[in-house]
């Protein structure tokens, strides 16, 4: 409830909204909330159009950005990019992946995302 109850939060203020699409950091909470929201049929809408507002403003032009699109475009049907999702040397979550890379749970909890989509 918690969870929900800030994504309406993010979703009913746009400037808060923008600040975490444009923000490097807090892109892929951004990614999350149309992951989330496209789980439920009443907000799948939403999801819909969120990614269609990520996709005119950010371009898929870092391997995080690339994976993440990808992972989006798996989970709302858009393209089938299951075998890429599924390689592990294509996921990259963060800007500190240099770092998250030798955690053999880092990519464990991205495959496991990856194979519920």
């Amino acid at each position: 409830m918690i969870i929900e109850n800030y994504i309406s939060f993010i979703l009913e203020n746009p400037d808060i909204l923008s600040k975490i699409r444009s923000s490097v950091m807090l892109e892929i909470l951004y990614f999350h909330i149309i992951m989330l929201l496209h789980r439920d049929e009443y907000t799948r809408e939403k999801s819909f159009e969120l990614y269609k507002n990520l996709k005119n403003t950010i371009e898929p032009n870092t391997p995080k950005r690339k994976y993440l699109f990808k992972q989006i475009e798996q989970i709302l049907g858009i393209r089938d990019n299951k075998d890429y999702l599924m390689d592990r040397k294509n996921i990259i979550t963060s800007d500190v992946h240099q770092i998250y890379k030798y955690f053999h749970g880092y990519y464990m909890d991205e495959i496991r995302i990856n194979e519920m989509i």
